[in-house]
């Protein structure tokens, strides 16, 4: 699928992507395709107010999985230790 969307992305007009953008940072996050992050990044130049808030939005869940996936090993890290 990825390999489509490399071949058939370039004759789309970037404001066509504008609706996508969320869509686009989730497979961003999945694959790490470096043909998501150009477009991105062609987006961002021409729109760069349509990234803004996305890209915020994302991080802030990035971090909000990030400590709790912390939380719970310390939690796990406690309770062997309360066993000794």
């Amino acid at each position: 699928m990825l390999k489509a969307f490399e071949n058939y992305m370039l004759g789309v007009p970037m404001i066509n992507w504008l609706v996508w953008i969320p869509q686009l940072f989730n497979a961003l996050v999945q694959y790490e395709s470096e043909t998501i992050m150009n477009l991105l990044n062609q987006i961002a130049k021409i729109y760069p107010q349509a990234i803004y808030f996305p890209i915020r939005t994302l991080y802030l869940m990035l971090k909000i999985e990030q400590r709790e996936r912390y939380k719970n090993i310390e939690q796990v890290r406690k309770d062997r230790f309360e066993l000794w």
